[in-house]
């Protein structure tokens, strides 16, 4: 009886800290998800103080969170989504409208997908 109250509780631990990490992970990709929206939005207008701007804040979110990313996630993943910010950055920063929002739409992509990977299921329970 021992062993089962034992094992029920380390997976009800175990799921609790998967539905922490994905609180965490909608948190964070949510509010970069809609300045990446209203970036692609300003680029798509020319407006490229905005773009920029949004780019950047959107670009130090992910920065901040790096740390505790790098324990949770794939290294590849949080590379790749920072390679994608910079990239969207460099557009911007160049005033290339479409290969800006393409930058962009492929980073709420992979944001899109990671949130999607965290989200607590009896895949990722078991």
């Amino acid at each position: 009886m021992k062993q089962l109250i034992l094992a029920l509780a380390l997976l009800g631990a175990l799921t609790g800290s998967l539905l922490l990490l994905g609180r965490a992970v909608d948190g964070l990709t949510g509010p970069m998800t809609d300045d990446l929206t209203r970036a692609a939005a300003a680029a798509r207008e020319e407006d490229w103080e905005t773009a920029q701007t949004l780019l950047g804040r959107a670009a130090e979110t992910w920065e901040a969170a790096d740390g505790w990313l790098r324990l949770s996630e794939s290294h590849q993943t949080v590379s790749d989504v920072a390679a994608l910010l910079d990239e969207a950055l460099v557009y911007a920063g160049a005033r290339e409208p479409a290969p800006c929002r393409a930058a962009v739409g492929r980073t709420v992509r992979a944001l899109t997908a990671l949130r999607a990977a965290e989200q607590v299921s009896l895949g990722t329970v078991f």
